[in-house]
């Protein structure tokens, strides 16, 4: 018995309750805090995972899950919260870049960069030289670019934490 007995039946709801809790935190091991995480991690990259990203995936079992996880969390009000922050930022960064246009015509330019040679480069006068290696290099902090996005949207998912979903 997990409890003093109440009533019939809140007693019996909540004893069948805590006894699947029981069953399931010894079969997952759930010991600690890190044992939890690890469960969390998998829903919360199965829910953020796009498309194109879990097509990839070769176990069918997994995806399977995958699409399960993304379809019992859609209605989430922290799911559609960070969902709509995820939104707010991608028109945010394109509106500080210029529009869809302008990033067009960068991804044309980084194009144009990987083009020249190390050879050509050195023929190249200093300043564009210069801006010309900034470009060639722009992702050696694609990590990084990438935490400090998901910060962004998480603090947007912050801000509105106040406002309904």
């Amino acid at each position: 018995m997990f409890l003093k007995k109440k009533t019939k039946k809140t007693w019996g709801t909540l004893n069948r309750t805590l006894t699947k809790i029981r069953a399931l935190v010894q079969e997952l091991k759930v010991k600690k805090r890190t044992d939890a995480e690890k469960y969390e991690a998998c829903e919360t990259i199965a829910r953020l995972a796009p498309q194109e990203v879990v097509n990839l995936i070769n176990d069918p079992k997994l995806k399977e899950g995958i699409a399960w996880l993304k379809d019992v969390h859609k209605d989430m009000p922290d799911v559609a919260r960070w969902t709509n922050s995820f939104a707010l930022i991608i028109f945010s960064l394109f509106d500080e870049a210029g529009g869809i246009k302008k990033v067009k015509k960068w991804h044309a330019l980084e194009g144009l960069c990987d083009k020249v040679t190390e050879e050509e480069l050195k023929k190249i006068d200093k300043n564009l030289r210069q801006t010309i290696l900034l470009i060639k290099h722009v992702h050696d902090r694609s990590p990084e670019m990438r935490l400090d996005i998901i910060k962004k949207i998480n603090n947007q998912t912050i801000l509105s934490q106040n406002q309904p979903p």
